[in-house]
């Protein structure tokens, strides 16, 4: 087969192409593997990231909502709905740009719950609103309750009335169910006390009636809050739970990562190794090759020939290995 110079030569000028083709290709392949790796590792960082700072952003929600709860800050509301806003279309936008199917699953369960806090969070909004205009009545009506008591000049009046103005303070602040019945014992008394004064006349009768009402109506809306409120907690606590289970899918995939790139890495190392030891191999094998193809017959020929010119003339060129090459019919000749 390899029985020409022409052919010899091609054929190890083809182990060399091949050589070269496997060490490149092998390296090429292990390269293009830590480039995809480092591209996914970067999509999961930028992932986790989003997701951290999704949750941050939801406690900052949390914060002006319990500003709306808690205070007078009823402007803290439209904070809080350009957050939520900003949630959500965030979401969306990570749930199509999701690298696996639990991580979507995780983020399309938070969006329903997103609705569930914020329609909440409106209709206790409302009702503390409601509460406090409510609250603002009551205490214009016991004003005018108390200032027509003062003005009917009838000291017997002045210790129910003393009693009005200790349980209606007590009952804004705490608001429970023991001060709220104490109360309405103190109007009933107030209202017997009237009665027996001579005092009780119709708008008396009347500031009294509309008290009673708009007690009603404020411990009515504070049972109301009070179930609101537990709902509310109970949907804040759900997505804080989500956000923090995201987070920490997000955390595990990222580090899965990183211990893959260590591993890819690792199996480089060895990769390089093995193709360095093969590389040498093969150089070797077609140096052998080469020597004992072409270079020994070269070298055999130009000994017969140095002996020959010495004038050994009986001197034959034994040094073939291919009797049908150009060299070995050469030294024969």
């Amino acid at each position: 087969m390899f029985n020409t110079i022409n052919r010899k030569f091609y054929a190890i000028a083809g182990i060399l192409a091949a050589l070269f083709a496997v060490v490149y290709g092998g390296l090429a392949y292990y390269l293009g593997q830590q480039s995809r790796l480092a591209d996914r590792a970067r999509a999961e960082a930028a992932v986790e990231r989003e997701i951290r700072d999704l949750k941050d952003l939801f406690f900052e929600i949390r914060f002006w909502d319990r500003s709306v709860i808690f205070s007078d800050r009823l402007q803290a509301e439209g904070g809080s709905g350009i957050l939520t806003e900003e949630v959500r279309q965030r979401i969306a936008a990570l749930s199509r740009s999701a690298l696996d199917e639990p991580l979507k699953t995780s983020l399309n369960r938070i969006l329903p719950t997103i609705e569930d806090y914020e329609e909440t969070f409106g209709r206790m909004a409302q009702q503390i609103t409601e509460q406090r205009l409510n609250t603002a009545r009551m205490s214009a009506d016991y004003q005018s309750l108390t200032a027509a008591g003062l003005r009917s000049r009838k000291t017997s009046l002045y210790p129910p009335l003393f009693n009005l103005a200790h349980f209606h303070t007590t009952y804004l602040e705490q608001r429970g169910q023991p001060e709220y019945h104490a109360l309405k014992i103190v109007i009933a008394s107030l209202q017997n006390r009237f009665q027996a004064a001579g005092a009780l006349d119709d708008r008396l009768q009347g500031y009294l009636t509309d008290y009673m009402a708009l007690l009603e109506r404020d411990n009515q809306l504070e049972t109301e809050l009070a179930r609101a409120s537990e709902e509310f907690d109970i949907a804040s606590n759900r997505l804080t739970s989500l956000f923090t289970t995201l987070a920490a899918h997000a955390e595990q995939r990222l580090q899965a990562e990183f211990l893959e790139a260590a591993k890819l890495r690792s199996r480089i190392q060895r990769s390089f190794l093995f193709f360095a030891i093969l590389g040498i191999a093969g150089l070797l094998f077609t140096l052998a090759l080469m020597a004992r193809k072409i270079v020994h017959p070269v070298q055999g020929l130009a000994a017969v020939m140095r002996r020959v010119k010495a004038g050994e003339i009986g001197t034959r060129f034994n040094g073939g290995t291919d009797p049908g090459d150009e060299i070995t019919r050469l030294g024969e000749a």
